[in-house]
């Protein structure tokens, strides 16, 4: 539990962290970042844990290491000016390995628990990929033909790249793309030109046989004239 519970700490930093995950107000707030450090008070807390559960053999010294380490390299990142970000990433990075590597040992383990737990994962793992595919296949589209819709987009218009911004703006242009990243879980990005004007963004949505707009998707691009 406290591997699992470092894994989602260190996530849930890296979001914030990086203003993937907005915080109350501006992506860059000082609310984030005091989030941030507490996330990471958190997780030096739970590493200390980890160490004196190691030190009496009851936990694995490799976890505890890094869970302790991790925290303690965010806290340095600061002094390393335009590789900060790599020491921001690193942390996590590491913890991911470090509990993939715990829960595959003990994956594997031989015994009758296990074996049933490996069955029960293998099929979970077959569902989730069929579920993907479905929406990979299906959803895919449904979305792009859902966000043609909205923006009542017919014969007269262009199609153009998804994210291109042409020297010459058209005076009708479409483009769309979309991709699964998860099953029922769709990312679009399109670009739309109309007469002088133009815009184009990013967006998740969620998709069951209908598509519902989650939120913008910030890694997109995001433009309007």
């Amino acid at each position: 539990m406290i591997a699992l519970a470092v894994w989602i700490l260190s996530a849930i930093w890296l979001a914030f962290g990086f203003g993937y995950w907005p915080g109350p107000g501006d992506v860059r707030s000082e609310s984030a970042l005091w989030t941030a450090i507490g996330l990471d008070i958190a997780v030096l807390v739970l590493g200390i844990v980890a160490v004196l559960l190691a030190h009496r053999r009851k936990y694995p010294w490799f976890l505890a290491i890094v869970f302790v380490a991790a925290p303690i390299a965010h806290f340095i990142t600061p002094f390393f000016g335009q590789i900060r970000s790599l020491f921001g990433t690193l942390p996590f990075v590491a913890v991911s390995l470090a509990v993939s590597a715990q829960y595959l040992r003990l994956l594997f383990r031989r015994s009758p628990t296990m074996r049933v737990l490996r069955r029960r994962l293998l099929i979970a793992g077959a569902v989730y990929g069929i579920l993907w595919a479905i929406t990979a296949l299906f959803g895919t589209r449904q979305v792009a033909h859902h966000l043609r819709d909205l923006s009542h987009i017919d014969a007269s218009f262009a199609p153009i790249g998804c994210s291109e911004f042409p020297e010459a703006a058209p005076d009708h242009a479409w483009g769309c793309c979309t991709i699964s990243y998860a099953p029922f879980v769709v990312i679009a990005q399109y670009a739309y030109y109309d007469q002088g004007y133009s815009s184009g963004g990013a967006a998740m949505f969620l998709w069951c046989g209908h598509s519902w707009l989650i939120m913008p998707w910030p890694w997109g691009h995001s433009w309007i004239t």
